[in-house]
């Protein structure tokens, strides 16, 4: 087998991307005294758990809050990259290269 040109291979980790976000909520019977703090917790959790890559979508973190937080309507949710943009209710895409996260000080959740 002849030799044949050496192929660089290079490895590099996923730029984070800071998210925050606002969710407004409604507490039905039953709903939990702690329900905002709860749909906090589930919102962070559920943008620290997508994959390198993986766009936020705000279907899927509505879905999120609602299979860990019972006896809750949730009325709305706006997301942004933390660096630039304004809030809106749409998907955040995430390149390649990227991978999104937050923390409680960047999730407001407004019990209305």
């Amino acid at each position: 087998m002849p030799f044949r040109s050496p192929h660089y291979i290079g490895l590099s980790r996923p730029y984070p991307v800071d998210i925050n976000v606002v969710m407004g909520i409604s507490n039905l019977p039953g709903a939990s005294i702690d329900s905002a703090t709860l749909t906090q917790n589930a919102l962070v959790e559920h943008t620290n758990g997508l994959n390198i890559s993986q766009s936020v979508d705000w279907g899927e973190m509505v879905a999120a809050v609602l299979s860990v937080v019972p006896n809750i309507k949730v009325k709305s949710i706006q997301l942004k990259f933390t660096i630039g943009g304004t809030f809106a209710q749409e998907d955040l895409p995430i390149t390649a290269q990227q991978r999104a996260r937050t923390d409680a000080s960047k999730v407001v959740v407004n019990v209305i």
